[in-house]
Formats: structure tokens, C-alpha cells, sequence
């Protein structure tokens, strides 16, 4: 697809930026070989496990006319998003480790935006994600025999 791709970009349209063109990346996906269906497989877990965090949230948020006590709904929702971030960029072509390092920004930024409006409460710690991430990580290495 790469291939057809750079073919169609090539050929003369008038275009006057073709001498700036540059080839699409590899997919981390595709470079995979035989692997790759085991990587999706443990992106299927992973997503599942964000899955769970999301709806964990979801059923420990207050009803109704009623106020939150804590925040634990907070933690399995910032769980839940750090690792479907993960799996975004996963799905974007970056390879794990980078894929790592764009949950930890977001799960970070989503912690520091919490403590900021609760300034009354125990704040929550900045890494609070970092270990389901890690473990996503980990996970797909594994798969794909790069650990």
C-alpha cells in the first residue's frame, strides 16, 4: 500500500512541492510480520482492560443530586484513558515505547488539571497510570518477541 501510495504522490500534477515530498513511515504494525496477529490480540486485551476501567468509573460516579465522596471514580477513569491513549497511538503507527510516553503526557496532564480543581482534597499522585501503562507495554513486547 506504501509503495502505491508513493507512486500516486509522484506522478506530475502540477504540484510544486514534490521536491519536498518524503515516504510515509512503516506502520509498527506492519513491520511486525507473522507477529502481528498476536499484537492484536494483546491490544484486544488491553482494550478490554480499558473497557473495564471506564465502566468501574462510570458505576462509581455519584447520582443524581448527590456528591462524590473521594475520588476513586477519578482513578479508574484516568486508568481506563491512559491506556485507550495508548492504544491510540499504537493505532497511529508509533511503536510502544513511544506509545508510552504519549499516555504518560496525557494521563499527567489529566492528574494536574484534577489537583488543580481540588485544591481542599489529598492530591493524586502524577504516575498514578504509569503502572497500566507499563504493563501495556509490556504486554505487546512480549507479542511481538521484542521484550
Amino acid at each position: 500500500m506504501n509503495e502505491a501510495y508513493e507512486l500516486m504522490r509522484l506522478q506530475d500534477d502540477g504540484n510544486p512541492h514534490h521536491d519536498d515530498y518524503e515516504p510515509m513511515p512503516t506502520h509498527w504494525l506492519n513491520s511486525l510480520g507473522d507477529r502481528r496477529e498476536d499484537v492484536l490480540v494483546a491490544m484486544r486485551r488491553i482494550r478490554v482492560k480499558s473497557d473495564h476501567h471506564h465502566t468501574r468509573a462510570r458505576d462509581l460516579l455519584p447520582r443524581g443530586n448527590s456528591t462524590a465522596i473521594g475520588g476513586e471514580h477519578f482513578d479508574h477513569f484516568l486508568r481506563g484513558e491512559a491506556l485507550a491513549v495508548f492504544l491510540r497511538s499504537i493505532g497511529k503507527g508509533k511503536d510502544p515505547r513511544a506509545a508510552v510516553e504519549d499516555a504518560v503526557v496525557a494521563a499527567t496532564d489529566m492528574v494536574r488539571k484534577w489537583n488543580a480543581r481540588r485544591e481542599w482534597q489529598v492530591h493524586r499522585w502524577e504516575g498514578a497510570a504509569c503502572d497500566v501503562i507499563d504493563d501495556a507495554m509490556r504486554a505487546l513486547l512480549i507479542a511481538a518477541d521484542q521484550a
